[in-house]
């Protein structure tokens, strides 16, 4: 409805309310947790302000008739009125009103969506690394943890808007959680033919391999199995004292590689579990 003045000279003037649309270009960094900044000016640059002068309201803006939204909510609204002095025309003024609208995204629908999955397959990646190289399910489990992590990632690319200037954090999480899903397959691979090996272990590995189970913390980790323990045994007897029994007979020399894959599993879920928490905080708020 048009809002009308009648003046004591019978002279009516209407002046009818109208409709804005205005593209915001927004900044998808952080989406879905981003928040936008939309600004709309008002002003003429035919009619100076000796001509027209733009004077705010009281107040400057009215969200009496705003129309709730599924996706965004208002965070903050203000009016800021500009001078409208340029270098051009120093004999004249071309006031405007600048309307500034901060909207932040309802991440509920997204979490569920976008965040969630992220999280359960970072979860299938990460427990990979705790199954046993020469067991064909994991590789299997790899292998389907990469297709999804595609998936997921053409997913992300899909829900994103098209409109954004910067790449969002989470498309950048997309990628990096996908070559690691990839680098795991080659990394299965590697350990797979590595404790099958039944070559004599270099010396730097035997070392190695000692050092690292030789302490109590060590054993826990690394030799949590019978097959393993044996290379502890056979480590401790040539030094003339025994760190963890064992009656089965073993060959040292597989058990070596075999301790030796876990201690790059057991690496590579540190640093695995350290980057994916680098890039979760990354694009979190």
């Amino acid at each position: 409805m048009a809002n009308c003045v009648v003046s004591n000279v019978g002279q009516v003037v209407c002046v009818p309310p109208t409709h804005q649309t205005s593209l915001c270009v927004g900044d998808l960094t952080r989406y879905p947790f981003d928040t936008q900044n939309c600004t709309i000016r008002f002003g003429s640059w035919v009619h100076s302000g000796e001509e027209i002068d733009i004077q705010l309201a009281k107040p400057p803006v009215s969200t009496g008739d705003l129309v709730p939204n599924g996706e965004w909510t208002l965070v903050d609204k203000q009016a800021v009125k500009h001078a409208g002095k340029f270098k051009c025309c120093p004999n004249s003024t071309y006031p405007s009103v600048f309307y500034i609208f901060q909207i932040k995204r309802m991440v509920g629908a997204h979490v569920a969506s976008v965040i969630l999955p992220a999280i359960a397959l970072v979860a299938i990646t990460l427990t990979s690394l705790w199954m046993s190289p020469s067991h064909s399910d994991r590789l299997s489990l790899c292998c389907v943890n990469l297709v999804c992590e595609f998936l997921y990632a053409q997913y992300v690319s899909y829900m994103l808007p098209s409109h954004g200037q910067n790449i969002p954090l989470i498309l950048l999480f997309a990628r990096d959680s996908l070559l690691l899903s990839a680098f795991t397959i080659v990394l299965t691979v590697v350990l797979k033919n590595m404790v099958e090996n039944e070559k004599p272990a270099p010396g730097w590995m035997s070392g190695t391999v000692y050092i690292l189970t030789s302490s109590r913390p060590g054993q826990f980790i690394f030799l949590n199995d019978s097959s393993a323990k044996g290379v502890a045994s056979a480590q401790g007897e040539d030094d003339g004292t025994t760190i963890i029994g064992n009656s089965e007979n073993v060959n040292p020399a597989t058990k070596e590689w075999i301790v030796f894959a876990k201690i790059l599993d057991r690496l590579c879920f540190v640093i695995y579990f350290i980057m994916y928490l680098v890039m979760f905080v990354s694009f979190t708020p």
